[in-house]
């Protein structure tokens, strides 16, 4: 029986009783690629950024975050930083960057938190997801979020400008109430605008010398009404309305209209990025670091086009980062500490760069080129070892597998493919690390084969990890580089 045959129908070793530590072994390699199966088709759904540090949700629920970890941030246990995402846990469906800590719901209505923030009732400090809160449906601001039952919570850095005695409620708990009738506060450095029933804003400012605010728009009282989304630094603020129109003000002055067709704003340190509901970027402000992704460093007084096909956009400091229609997360600007994600901590993009989520979606780990109908096809599979890693000339193995629609599985050991067995784990493709292209099947009829995945995928060896295999596992170092249909 050939592979094509093997393939087409059930592996008769897999119906049979096997010694338990040999199913729990084949269970491992099941499920590396069962993730697989997931991870490579998941999007980047949601995502936020903060001063030094980023993070996501794909599609799949898993939360990854990168960048600075002074504080544990990162929520992976640690304090080292990371230049691209790691991924720290599963089941999220948004999550929020605050100065030293990040704030993650969950599809249950949990609240979860890590690194460091003033709660209602402690200092907070942990460098892995703690739970905070139940009960809410979606997170407004990094510290702020709504509960189902319509109330506004708030907790971390808007403690420092909204007092306890002004937000109300006993001193229980790890999370303040918002007075009733407010839907949004989004603070500054040492400002807040909160959005009321209506649309209506209202101004809260402390250390008046520190910023540029003084008395501040809104600070007499609420004004203004139909405001949808507002965000603000140390001197200027901004807003959408609900008519779509971009207004931005600072100090005392009053809003000026910027345009129409907008719906979504976000403010760095001195910068602005707007979108609009055409799916267009446009950018203005500082761009000493590249920051409005216009492919220069030219300050800009007025919106400049940055690009279309865009779904989100998220800004602060000095970088930014947008989400493209198909799921796709860019990021430019300053990477001091890797908060861009797009690998190489200190390179300064100027223009949109995807960010890097090793075992998702890279263009640089493998390919399959397909020629001719499939009735008569020719597979070709390409593996690319990523460059930093021949040079810096680590030790590891490279996999080629092959999963059938009906839970058949094959490795291809660079002379023809073996079957996954009880009896073993897959024979690695090329033994070490180098770049190989490999014609896997020429001029074969396939159509008995459709739905059948091919993966391409590289491990590193260690002192600590000998296993190729499991290291490639750990790292979701693993994409999906065909699908026979």
């Amino acid at each position: 029986m050939n592979f094509l045959d093997l393939l087409a129908h059930p592996l008769q070793a897999l119906q049979t009783a096997v010694p338990r530590q040999l199913a729990a072994k084949l269970g491992i390699v099941c499920t590396l690629f069962a993730t697989a199966l997931g991870a490579h088709a998941a999007t980047v759904v949601t995502f936020a950024t903060g001063a030094s540090n980023s993070a996501a949700v794909l599609s799949d629920g898993t939360l990854w975050t990168w960048g600075n970890n002074m504080n544990g941030q990162l929520g992976n246990g640690t304090s080292t930083p990371a230049d691209r995402p790691v991924q720290i846990g599963a089941g999220f469906t948004q999550v929020q960057v605050g100065s030293r800590y990040m704030v993650a719901l969950k599809a249950d209505g949990s609240l979860w938190m890590w690194g460091h923030a003033l709660l209602k009732s402690k200092v907070f400090y942990e460098t892995a997801p703690v739970q905070i809160g139940t009960g809410f449906a979606r997170l407004l601001t990094s510290d702020t979020a709504a509960k189902a039952d319509g109330t506004v919570w708030f907790w971390g850095d808007a403690r420092s400008i909204y007092s306890v005695a002004e937000g109300g409620g006993d001193r229980s708990g790890l999370l303040d109430p918002l007075p009733a009738g407010t839907r949004q506060m989004a603070t500054g450095p040492h400002n807040a605008l909160f959005v009321l029933d209506g649309g209506a804003l209202r101004f809260v400012a402390t250390h008046h010398f520190l910023n540029t605010w003084r008395t501040g728009y809104g600070s007499a009282g609420p004004v203004d009404s139909n405001f949808e989304q507002v965000t603000l630094n140390a001197s200027t603020a901004a807003g959408v309305k609900k008519d779509g129109t971009l207004w931005q003000w600072k100090g005392d002055e009053p809003p000026a209209s910027l345009g129409s067709g907008y719906r979504q704003v976000a403010k760095g340190a001195a910068h602005t990025v707007a979108l609009k509901t055409d799916g267009s970027v446009w950018a203005w402000g500082s761009n000493a670091s590249g920051q409005l992704g216009t492919a220069s460093t030219a300050d800009a007084e007025s919106p400049q086009l940055v690009g279309s096909g865009y779904a989100q956009i998220a800004a602060a400091n000095q970088h930014t980062l947008a989400l493209t229609l198909e799921g796709t997360l860019m990021a430019w600007g300053s990477n001091s500490v890797g908060q861009l994600g797009t690998g190489s901590a200190g390179a300064m993009p100027v223009k949109p760069t995807p960010v890097v989520f090793d075992g998702t979606a890279s263009p640089q780990l493998g390919e399959m080129t397909v020629t001719g109908p499939i009735e008569l096809q020719t597979l070709t599979v390409r593996v690319q070892i990523s460059s930093e890693h021949l040079a810096s000339g680590v030790e590891g193995d490279v996999y080629l597998m092959v999963f059938g629609p009906n839970s058949s599985g094959f490795s291809y050991n660079g002379y023809g493919f073996s079957p996954l067995t009880p009896f073993g784990i897959p024979q690695p493709w090329i033994h070490g690390l180098e770049n190989r292209t490999t014609v896997l099947i020429s001029n074969q009829d396939l159509r008995a084969l459709r739905g059948s995945t091919v993966y391409v995928g590289y491990g590193l060896k260690s002192d600590q990890q000998s296993n190729t295999l499991y290291e490639m596992q750990a790292s979701k170092r693993y994409q999906l580089v065909h699908t026979i249909r």
